[in-house]
Parts: C-alpha cells; sequence; structure tokens
C-alpha cells in the first residue's frame, strides 16, 4: 500500500496532526484569545508569546478532535474507542496545563508592569505640572 502524499486532505482521519489545519485553527483561537483578554502580541514577552503558541496549538487539537468524535462517535463499529477518543483526554489535559501557565505568565507580566508604571502624581511630577484641583471651580 502507497502512503498518501503530503498534504493529502483526503488522507486526514481528525486534523489533529495536519500543520495546514492545526495552523489554520490555531490561528484563530490566537485572535479570540487576544481579543478577550484585551491584549496584543506586541503587548508580550516572548516567554508569554510561547506559552500563548504552545496553548492555542492544543485547542486547535481539541476543536479538531471534538469536530472529529462528533461526527464519527467515540467507538468504531466493533464497539471499541476509536484512536481518537484515547488522545483526547492527553491533549486535553495538555490544553489545561497551558492554559495554567499561560495566565499565571499573563498575570506576572500584568504585576510587573504595574509595579513600573508610575502614579499620577509621579507622572505629573515628571512633566513639572502642578494637579488640578477639580474641586476648584473659576468663575
Amino acid at each position: 500500500m502507497t502512503p498518501a502524499p503530503k498534504k493529502n486532505a483526503n488522507a486526514l482521519v481528525h486534523g489533529a496532526h495536519s500543520e495546514e489545519g492545526l495552523r489554520r485553527v490555531s490561528t484563530r483561537e490566537k485572535r479570540a484569545f487576544l481579543k478577550s483578554r484585551g491584549v496584543r502580541v506586541s503587548d508580550l514577552d516572548k516567554i508569554t508569546v510561547a506559552r500563548l503558541d504552545h496553548f492555542v496549538r492544543q485547542q486547535a487539537k481539541l476543536i479538531l478532535l471534538d469536530a472529529y468524535l462528533e461526527e464519527h462517535g467515540l467507538l468504531d463499529e466493533a464497539g471499541e474507542p476509536r484512536p481518537a477518543a484515547k488522545y483526547y483526554p492527553t491533549v486535553h489535559n495538555s490544553a489545561q496545563r497551558a492554559l495554567d501557565r499561560l495566565e499565571a505568565s499573563l498575570e506576572a507580566l500584568e504585576h510587573k508592569r504595574e509595579q513600573q508604571r508610575p502614579s499620577l502624581a509621579e507622572y505629573l511630577a515628571a512633566l513639572d505640572v502642578e494637579p488640578v484641583d477639580e474641586d476648584d471651580d473659576d468663575e
């Protein structure tokens, strides 16, 4: 039996190992994640970007496996679990752990930025501007 040529979409089973399918879904997931958090990739450090990439790749695998199992069921014709069903818990665990690490990295990054961010009084002092008291109405 001759193996299917690379990038042969007809040879795909669930797509969780397909670079092209993973790239498409993970790009969509990355955009959705960043939008939901109100963050841009340029706001992130290299470690957080790597963690984001790892998370969205695992999430893409889950989405592709979900779609496959939704269409074909968990069990094959012989009543045995499909290989995708056996692979699913591993991918789910990896995605959850990747999300936990990403969240921790995002929190650490935000905490670091807050410590570096000057207060309003410090900012105005650096500009050599006196703060305006809103209670004083000039009439």
